[in-house]
């Protein structure tokens, strides 16, 4: 059979081509510095000893940079949005970690930029005894202050909710003379948390000089915190750095007022990643802790100006109310404290039974049970007792790990109430 005149020439010019070898292949890749066999294997070796050589926390000389944040936890703890493509993958081996309490969480998976992550086990090597300065100086703690709990619970909240957890709560002034976070009008003299962290920071200090951020001392303690209200126990993540910076105009634009709506609250939890589900979870810390009766005084006596209580208040709960919140607008006034619930020294589902029976102190605490974006979830938890705990220290994790510094980002302070220069 003859064949056609175009597919002859094509057959010609088949036989004229050379298919190279596998070493030719690698010879030619090997050109331009990159193996074609072994290039996820020399990957693979490099994360390795990258990871032989220990976290440590500590600055190189003349480091200092002041740059957008990049760590994103993912996997159990999944962050809302879009992380820049990771560079790194730590997934905590078990065999290199210390033994660790049956009750222990660890986090399943960090992802990270290429500046470092956060991960469970942090300072195993570059200060081994972190975890355990910190658990045995709450212990001590609570004996003389059992609201010490709530108030670094708190002091956490108030951190991360303000540009990522950065220790940025704890300065006391910058550079420029800007008012910082601690006087915002969110803050004041509700932020109970920030002294105690500073009789954390100078021990860590004695045992590890300058190695254990202010961050993560105040990310370690208000997850210890959180397991002896009543939290589910877990390792925390470290890693974190310290922030340059603090302003309370941040602190004024993003915390909830007592008087919040849904609306206003969800849009600040939304930006920090949470849904409407996940930020009832998360306002039950109010389960620990008290609020000054000025905060709420005007729905027991005079509710939007009407001389009268607001009228969702059970009565009992309002008499009740009149007499630790006794002489307003007098010289007699104290203004005290007052508990969130019959139990503030226990994170238990009690607060959301108070919702249910409309005996909630806040008036943005008050919206949720009726909102049928919120009821849901706050009969959910006040229907089973265990739920709460778990599911607030899981979310709880998520949002300590808000937009952290690390790698070369900020600094790692000598004291939490300056920068270092």
């Amino acid at each position: 059979m003859k064949l056609p005149r175009p597919l002859l020439v094509a057959l010609l010019v088949l036989s004229l081509i050379v298919v190279p070898s596998k070493a030719d292949l690698d010879d030619f890749f090997n050109g331009f510095g990159f193996h074609f066999r072994h290039g996820r294997q020399q990957q693979q070796q490099e994360q390795q000893e990258q990871q032989a050589q220990g976290n440590d926390n500590q600055d190189p000389p003349g480091a200092q940079v002041n740059e957008p944040r990049g760590s994103y936890i993912a996997g159990a703890y999944g962050m809302g949005g879009s992380p820049p493509p990771p560079q790194a993958v730590i997934i905590p081996d078990s065999a290199a970690q210390p033994a660790e309490p049956a009750d222990f969480k660890p986090a399943q998976m960090v992802i990270t930029n290429n500046l470092g992550g956060l991960s469970v086990g942090f300072y195993d090597r570059s200060c081994p005894n972190a975890e355990k300065i910190v658990a045995d100086w709450l212990a001590e703690l609570i004996k003389t202050n059992p609201s010490a709990p709530a108030n670094i619970i708190r002091l956490a909240f108030h951190d991360c909710a303000v540009g990522g957890c950065d220790a940025s709560i704890l300065l006391d002034s910058i550079g420029q003379g800007d008012k910082v976070e601690k006087g915002s009008i969110f803050n004041g003299m509700s932020l109970k948390g920030a002294d105690l962290i500073d009789d954390l920071k100078m021990r860590l200090e004695e045992e590890c000089p300058q190695t254990v951020s202010c961050a993560d001392a105040i990310a370690f303690s208000a997850n210890e915190a959180m397991a002896i209200a009543g939290g589910v126990r877990q390792r925390p993540l470290g890693g974190r750095r310290d922030a340059l910076n603090s302003l309370a105009t941040a602190a004024d634009q993003n915390l909830a007022s007592p008087t919040a709506t849904i609306d206003q609250m969800s849009a600040i939890f939304r930006r920090l990643g949470f849904n409407q589900e996940e930020m009832v979870v998360l306002l039950g810390a109010h389960s620990v802790g008290t609020a000054h009766c000025d905060l709420f005084m005007d729905r027991v006596y005079n509710f939007r100006n009407t001389q009268k209580p607001d009228p969702v208040l059970p009565l009992p709960y309002v008499e009740d109310l009149r007499r630790l919140c006794a002489n307003p607008g007098t010289p007699q006034f104290r203004n005290p404290n007052v508990n969130f619930d019959e139990t503030p020294y226990a994170l238990d589902n009690r607060y959301f039974k108070n919702l249910v029976q409309n005996k909630a102190l806040l008036l943005s605490d008050s919206s949720l049970k009726d909102d049928p974006r919120t009821g849901p979830t706050v009969r959910q938890m006040a229907e089973d007792d265990t739920l709460f705990p778990k599911r607030f220290a899981e979310l709880f994790t998520k949002m300590t790990t808000f937009n952290v510094l690390t790698g070369l980002l900020g600094e790692v302070r000598k004291t939490c109430r300056s920068t270092n220069n």
